[in-house]
């Protein structure tokens, strides 16, 4: 009787192949939980940059009809309190806190600007700004690339450390997202191509593509004069 007893409580117990298998199930499934996570939070930070794109191009909206002028940065719309919270310029996936300032550096007043994480052609030759109106409301004001491929540089920031998924707020306040990779040949003409012609800084940086801000057709790398 005892002989029995022992035989069917072993049958009980878990085989190493059993247990290996319980342990593997358990593994593929937190790997898939943390992916989906991870996926969440992603698809939330889009969301929240998607939101202070919006809220900043109504603030640059308000901005041009209290003044006949543009801005000539993003600053001067937390500056005039046109933008009361300067967070708002912000991306959550800007680990820097001002990378917009790091790849188009400017002054104001002679003081550092507000940290902000967007590009923007606001300081762009009235030339080159004439010619981004002429996409009409579609024009792109605010770009963040900071969802795409990449990593942020310190050494040497640059437009073209991200490529990808770009979300541009335009003119109307609608927020779009668009592609944009520097390998293929439209992207390389489009780096070093027509745009916004800045001053030299120890950043390297010259000029910013259009098709950030239009979408342009197959090879053409500025508008239309």
């Amino acid at each position: 009787m005892i002989i029995s007893l022992q035989s069917k409580r072993g049958s009980k117990a878990f085989t190493l192949v059993e247990l290996l298998t319980v342990i593997a199930i358990v593994g593929i499934l937190a790997t898939l939980l943390l992916s989906a996570l991870s996926t969440a939070k992603k698809k939330g930070r889009i969301a929240v940059c998607t939101s202070n794109l919006r809220q900043a191009v109504i603030a640059y909206e308000m901005y041009r009809s209290d003044f006949p002028t543009r801005p000539r940065d993003l600053g001067q719309l937390v500056v005039s309190r046109h933008l009361s919270d300067k967070k708002v310029l912000l991306c959550p996936e800007d680990r820097t806190k001002q990378w917009g300032q790091l790849v188009q550096p400017l002054r104001f007043n002679g003081d550092d600007l507000i940290e902000y994480s967007y590009l923007h052609p606001m300081p762009w030759s009235d030339g080159d700004w004439n010619l981004l109106e002429r996409a009409g409301n579609s024009a792109g004001l605010l770009v963040c690339q900071l969802h795409g491929l990449g990593r942020q540089s310190l050494e040497a920031p640059s437009v073209q450390d991200f490529e990808g998924l770009v979300l541009r707020g335009q003119l109307d306040g609608a927020v779009v997202r668009r592609q944009m990779y520097w390998d293929d040949p439209e992207g390389l003409s489009l780096a070093t191509g027509a745009g916004a012609n800045f001053a030299s800084t120890r950043f390297g940086v010259g000029r910013l593509p259009w098709r950030l801000f239009v979408d342009l057709p197959p090879g053409q790398d500025s508008p239309n004069p």
